[in-house]
């Protein structure tokens, strides 16, 4: 395992962001897991799975849910969940791989720490499951630590491969987004994040806009942008400081 101290810090964003998806995964789990034969968790940004403060990661909470409810609620599973985390730092990999080694009993959960891009193993993964199962719920948790390797249409694909059942929860760094919208120098990533060059220039019509402003109109724009792929949108807004502030959007 990395030492504690080569670990990620804890930021104020994540404290909100871990317990929005601690509760969707208590409630969502249950919910399709009960009533479907298959259901699936694919993690983009997966990272080390916790923080040098002892803070478990994503991909620990997802698991959780699983494996924290009790004996009788697993048994209802008409089969266990299957979890792949995505991360592409080979030491962070390596450490979540670690962190999943060491709990005594997985439960029968099938769960895969892939090393890579999550641009080139995302349509992988969907690939696979669409292969192994068909169209099944699954749930995506999208958190990158940027947007550059983040095309929309990647998502738009997980959609229509997997089924109305497909769910994500994607985070947008809006405001870091807004500090370059007006300029050329990260043209192509807000194109392919957005959709296209048309969201672009809706995001640029007002230049003398503070990156606030901006950041709200960009995450307008990617939330029009979900609502012509998936059935229900709602968007919401994480704001723990100025500098930190990101809109997610989750279906």
């Amino acid at each position: 395992m990395m030492d504690r101290a080569q670990l990620p810090r804890y930021a104020a964003h994540h404290v909100a962001k871990h317990a929005l998806l601690r509760e969707y995964m208590n409630a969502w789990l249950p919910k399709l897991g009960f009533s479907y034969p298959q259901v699936a968790i694919v993690d983009g940004f997966a990272s080390t799975g916790r923080y040098r403060d002892g803070q478990r990661g994503s991909p620990l909470i997802m698991l959780d849910a699983y494996l924290g409810r009790s004996a009788s609620d697993r048994a209802r599973f008409m089969h266990p969940p299957e979890f792949t985390f995505i991360e592409s730092r080979q030491r962070f990999a390596e450490h979540l791989r670690d962190e999943i080694d060491a709990y005594a009993d997985l439960k029968g959960a099938r769960v895969e720490v892939i090393r890579g891009r999550y641009e080139e193993e995302f349509p992988k993964v969907i690939d696979r499951l669409s292969s192994t199962y068909g169209q099944l719920p699954t749930f995506a948790f999208v958190d990158p630590r940027g947007y550059r390797e983040t095309p929309f249409e990647l998502i738009r694909s997980y959609r229509r491969v997997l089924g109305g059942k497909a769910e994500a929860m994607i985070y947008l760094p809006v405001n870091f987004m807004a500090r370059f919208v007006m300029t050329a120098l990260t043209e192509g990533a807000l194109q392919r994040a957005l959709g296209g060059a048309d969201a672009v220039e809706r995001v640029r019509e007002n230049p003398d806009a503070v990156d606030r402003e901006a950041g709200e109109r960009i995450a307008d724009e990617f939330a029009e942008l979900m609502r012509k792929e998936y059935d229900l949108v709602t968007q919401f807004t994480i704001d723990p400081g100025p500098s930190q502030r990101v809109s997610p959007v989750l279906r």
